[in-house]
């Protein structure tokens, strides 16, 4: 069933908040992002979630953004800071644009494993935290 929900994710905007957002603050992350966009792509499916995944990027001077328009992902939003103002920034950005139910911050170097994101679901949900820090 993965295969299905990647090619629906993939394919069909969601209409409705999704379950999930996923962040990820860019800068200058061309050779990083695609990689990283393909490892959350699959372990999501895995989950069957619905999600979306929001890159901010704080105008870099590389190709990352062009890389992420190319794969032409119907859940994947691109927004681009107007000029440089640091990650902090870029991460406010994002937050306000997110609509899923539960968000999840995370980098183009993927220094945080997506495959642990099912197990800080479970803790969310079943000891109603509102917000979880990992590393």
């Amino acid at each position: 069933m993965s295969y299905q929900h990647y090619l629906q994710w993939k394919i069909t905007p969601n209409t409705n908040a999704p379950y999930l957002s996923i962040l990820i603050p860019t800068y200058n992350d061309e050779t990083r992002i695609v990689p990283t966009i393909g490892a959350i792509a699959s372990s999501i499916a895995n989950l069957g979630l619905t999600w979306e995944l929001i890159i901010v990027d704080d105008s870099s001077t590389d190709e990352t953004v062009i890389a992420v328009e190319k794969l032409d992902l119907a859940n994947v939003r691109v927004i681009r800071m107007p000029k440089q103002s640091g990650k902090n920034a870029a991460v406010q950005c994002a937050m306000e644009d997110a609509r899923g139910t539960y968000v999840l911050l995370t980098d183009a170097g993927h220094a945080t494993p997506i495959e642990e994101l099912e197990k800080l679901l479970n803790k969310l949900k079943n000891h109603a935290f509102d917000l979880a820090v990992g590393s």
